[in-house]
C-alpha cells in the first residue's frame, strides 16, 4: 500500500485466502486518561530512551463486513520523542475483543494495553497489537487530526 496515497499497489491482497477481516468503525469513544493507564515507554521496555508528549485513546465498535461479527478495540496512541537526539516515533497500543453476533453481546478489554498478564487474565480481551508508524517527513508525528486527544 502506498502510505501516501493509500492505494493498493500490486495484486498481492487478492492472494489472500481466505480474506480475514474488513472491520468498519461504527461508534467510537474518547476516553480519559485514568481510562489508560498503560504506559508505552515504561511498560514495554523498548522506549527507554523516550519521552511520551501527546496521546489520544478511545474505543472503537466494529462491524466485520465479511462475517457480521462485531467487536471492540481499544486504542491509545502515543507520540514519543527521544530524549537526546528529539527523533520522534508515533506508537500505538491495541486490545480487542473477539467477534460476537450482536451489538448487545459485545464486551470490551479493561483497558488498550500491550501487556500480556492483562491478555492472559482479561475474559474480554482476545488480542493485543503494538504497531510503529512507517512514515517520513514532517507531517508524521502531527497531532493535528488526532481524534480523542488527552
Amino acid at each position: 500500500m502506498n502510505a501516501n496515497t493509500g492505494i493498493i499497489e500490486g495484486d498481492w491482497l487478492r492472494k489472500v485466502e481466505p480474506f480475514a477481516y474488513a472491520l468498519k468503525i461504527e461508534q467510537k469513544k474518547c476516553f480519559s486518561a485514568n481510562q489508560c493507564p498503560y504506559n508505552v515507554v515504561e511498560q514495554t521496555g523498548f522506549y527507554d530512551n523516550y519521552n511520551i508528549v501527546a496521546q489520544s485513546c478511545g474505543s472503537h465498535l466494529k462491524n466485520d463486513a465479511t462475517s457480521g461479527l462485531k467487536n471492540c478495540e481499544l486504542f491509545q496512541i502515543n507520540l514519543l520523542e527521544e530524549k537526546t537526539t528529539k527523533e520522534q516515533l508515533v506508537v500505538n497500543v491495541m486490545s480487542y475483543s473477539g467477534g460476537v453476533e450482536g451489538y448487545d453481546a459485545v464486551e470490551c478489554p479493561s483497558e488498550p494495553t500491550f501487556d500480556y498478564d492483562t491478555l492472559q487474565t482479561d475474559i474480554n480481551m482476545d488480542g493485543i497489537l503494538l504497531f510503529v508508524k512507517q512514515c517520513s517527513g514532517e507531517n508524521c508525528t502531527k497531532t493535528d487530526d488526532w481524534e480523542c486527544l488527552l
